[in-house]
């Protein structure tokens, strides 16, 4: 649960914050602090998700609860899989954004450090990296814009299975057993 939660704030504040970083003043103060503070949060994400599939490999998810039927269950792990996909990638194209970008502004891991470039990007030469940070951004958009629906699917289809299948993820409505 704690993993699922995790995962779920720094998606969600992430997602917020890109929305409204990449609708303030082109080269703005505010637009530029904001960036450097999703920077680090999103390589947080990346970690978070790397740690919760090795966690998720490790150890089987709780079993279903007999109101999902066998399609649904289907469904979900499609969806579960989407979410995986988009929750790894949507860091990975900020990160390799990040690392062609022309501006050469170094990732600040909230004053500890800098985060490396990926050098197949960083070493490109300026015409190389004007040609590949708009798609890298464009890839960038529209997979975060898929984790958001992906999200939103995943906690509709939560909300309508109801306290079974809520109760695996929000602590404190496990199922009680009666006498």
């Amino acid at each position: 649960m704690g993993f699922h939660w995790l995962t779920f704030a720094l998606a969600s504040g992430l997602v917020a914050s890109g929305l409204v970083m990449t609708r303030l003043a082109p080269g703005s103060t505010d637009q530029f602090a904001l960036y450097q503070v999703h920077k680090p949060v999103g390589l947080m994400l990346l970690l978070v998700v790397v740690a919760r599939i090795c966690w998720r490999l490790l150890r089987a998810p709780p079993p279903w609860p007999p109101v999902v039927a066998p399609r649904a269950r289907i469904a979900a792990r499609v969806v579960h899989a989407a979410l995986y996909l988009c929750l790894a990638a949507v860091p990975l194209t900020g990160w390799a954004l990040v690392s062609a970008s022309t501006l050469n502004i170094p990732t600040s891991v909230f004053g500890l450090g800098t985060w490396p470039d990926l050098p197949v990007l960083s070493d490109l030469d300026p015409a190389g990296r004007a040609w590949i940070q708009p798609i890298l951004a464009q890839a960038h958009a529209i997979l975060a814009y898929g984790l958001a629906g992906l999200v939103l699917l995943h906690s509709a289809a939560a909300l309508w299975h109801g306290r079974g299948v809520l109760s695996r993820m929000v602590p404190g409505l496990a199922m009680r057993r009666t006498a």
